[in-house]
């Protein structure tokens, strides 16, 4: 316990030895560090940015929404990017998307102006939760915006 988690990775690819593929890395990858690289890659044009552990994962200048979430991954907010305000008029997230997103536990919170959800447990929110949020945004996006994404 007294490693750090680079040294756990680099230990468990010199037990893999030649056995160890793109898959098996992304997964330890993913348990070690909490970093879904397969999930990272299929936000590329999906008009959704994230933002995680304070720096940006994924950002496109023509996203419409940004998903951020604190250094823990226990807080997560959903809020439009300055890209859709100027294309839709809208300030805020569109009222079927807060629809969407309540129905998933979200809240708006005017203290970050953002749709908010904070894991009860106090710990990382799990990659399924993840994946339903990006789920429901990009539906979201699909449905109603892919003319200006």
């Amino acid at each position: 316990m007294n490693l750090s988690k680079i040294e756990v990775l680099d230990l468990y690819m010199k037990a893999a030895g030649k056995k160890i593929n793109g898959p098996s890395i992304r997964t330890a990858i993913n348990g070690i560090f909490g970093i879904n690289l397969d999930g990272i890659s299929g936000l590329e044009d999906s008009g959704v940015s994230l933002f995680s552990k304070d720096q940006w994962i994924s950002k496109n200048e023509r996203d419409l929404f940004v998903v951020e979430t604190g250094l823990t991954d226990v807080d997560v907010w959903v809020y439009p990017t300055e890209y859709f305000t100027e294309h839709t008029g809208l300030t805020g997230l569109p009222k079927e998307l807060q629809e969407a997103l309540s129905a998933i536990g979200f809240a708006y919170n005017k203290d970050v102006e953002a749709f908010y959800y904070s894991n009860p447990t106090g710990e990382s929110v799990t990659d399924a939760f993840k994946k339903q949020t990006l789920g429901t945004i990009i539906k979201m996006i699909h449905t109603f915006y892919v003319d200006i994404k």
